[in-house]
This record gives C-alpha cells, sequence and structure tokens, in this order.
C-alpha cells in the first residue's frame, strides 16, 4: 500500500476490465436479465440514435474500467490468492448497485424481484472484474 502507480499494469487491467466487463454486460442482459424480468426493460427504444447510445455506453464504461482499476490500486495489497480481488469487488459492488437499487425502484416503477436480480448479477460481475484486476496487477511470483 502506498507504492506508486505502475501505468503500465494499470492501463492493461483496465482494458482487461472494459473487455470482460462489456461482454458480461452484453450477456447478463441478453441471456439473463431480459427473458427473466422483461418488465424491467422497455420494448420502446431509446429517442437517441442508436451510434450516440453505443457510444456513450463505451465511453461510460472507458471511465469505469480506469477508475475501478485506478481504486483497486490506491489499497493494493499484493496478497497471494484471489481474496482481495474479490473482496474489492464486492465491496464496489455494493457501494455502486445498492444505492442504485433504490433509484431504480422509484424511476423504473418496476417489480422489485427483477431488479434485485439485476443488482446480484452486477454485484457478481464486479467481483469478477475484481479478480480480474487482481490477477494483471498483482507482482509477478519469483523463482
Amino acid at each position: 500500500m502506498g507504492s506508486k502507480l505502475d501505468v503500465g499494469k494499470w492501463l492493461l487491467a483496465s482494458v482487461a476490465v472494459f473487455v470482460v466487463f462489456s461482454i458480461m454486460q452484453y450477456l447478463v442482459q441478453q441471456i439473463f436479465l431480459i427473458p427473466t424480468f422483461p418488465e424491467i426493460f422497455p420494448a420502446s427504444p431509446s429517442t437517441q440514435e442508436p451510434g450516440t447510445v453505443l457510444l456513450y455506453t463505451y465511453i461510460g464504461r472507458a471511465i469505469f474500467s480506469l477508475m475501478f482499476v485506478y481504486i483497486f490500486t490506491l489499497g493494493f495489497e499484493g496478497k497471494a490468492g484471489i481474496a482481495e480481488g474479490i473482496r474489492y469487488g464486492f465491496w464496489i459492488g455494493l457501494l455502486i448497485q445498492v444505492p442504485a437499487l433504490f433509484g431504480m425502484l422509484i424511476v423504473l416503477n418496476q417489480p422489485a424481484g427483477g431488479l434485485v436480480g439485476s443488482v446480484v448479477t452486477a454485484v457478481v460481475q464486479y467481483i469478477l472484474c475484481g479478480i480480474l484486476a487482481n490477477l494483471l496487477y498483482k507482482k509477478p511470483v519469483k523463482a
């Protein structure tokens, strides 16, 4: 803790988190959430152009990935195993998703079951991203 940021590892881990998070978001929404809880997702398309929506989505995910890994590096202890990544992803997931759940309950006016399912799957995604950040940012084992 308190060590200087390794920019190369930070960027590599950020790109990896961006790619994996984007894939997981797509899979979770298309395979689990939309078929299971169709009432959460409106049938009408967004009023924005599809290209603009996609651009904003990827910009948001890029910022998320950079910040997610950067915050991870601030408390990185370098302990063996993946427990550090699991803990980090779990706490970040709760930090982001639990407050968002209450907003979604009001704004989306949807049944709580689907929204809670969405939160649980999102926390699992953050845990997996935390594990990935830990695996890519950890110091190499000396032989």
